[in-house]
């Protein structure tokens, strides 16, 4: 974005920003406090308008699709978080949902906690994804535990996406099963 565009929005800053530059800076990066804020703002807005999408219901067919849900929220991060996607038995997204929010490396995929937010939308499915910072999309071992969870509960975990700048591994496209 042009530094006067951005200024037009109350946010002052030095030189010309891509919009994936400035939604990656952060907040010690940023200049002054108040040019923090309004840029968190801006990135909240953002995310806002995303999910304003789901009020019509969008079915999840492929991994692709799920990426076009997930992806505002995971993309221009420099933290991890995990998201889930709630679906019911015709694969229609009920909800997305912020789990955690972790560090540069790491962040706790809470079992618990996603197995409660299926069960009390009425999910019958979950499409689990986080963000991988260091920019590789390879699972780790931590990536493998959530499926036994859900299962007690006859939820299906449909996928589980990592994204990692501009790229993303889906467990179900590497099993080459289709979602359903």
């Amino acid at each position: 974005m042009k530094k006067e565009s951005l200024k037009v929005l109350g946010i002052e800053v030095s030189r010309d920003f891509s919009v994936m530059e400035l939604l990656k800076l952060s907040s010690e990066e940023l200049m002054e406090p108040q040019v923090s804020y309004k840029v968190s703002a801006l990135r909240e807005f953002c995310q806002e308008f995303c999910e304003s999408s789901l009020d019509n219901p969008t079915m999840v067919q492929s991994s692709k699709d799920a990426v076009g849900v997930l992806a505002p929220h995971l993309k221009f991060l420099d933290h991890e978080e995990c998201w889930v996607l709630l679906l019911n038995s015709a694969n229609n997204v009920l909800s997305s949902i912020r789990i955690s929010t972790g560090t540069v490396r790491t962040c706790p995929i809470d079992a618990a906690r996603i197995s409660k937010a299926a069960i009390i939308a009425g999910a019958t499915g979950v499409i689990l994804a986080h963000n991988h910072p260091s920019g590789s999309p390879s699972p780790s071992a931590a990536d493998i535990k959530l499926k036994s969870a859900l299962d007690t509960f006859s939820i299906s975990l449909v996928d589980h996406i990592i994204f990692a700048e501009g790229r993303y591994y889906s467990f179900a496209d590497e099993k080459e099963s289709a979602l359903g």
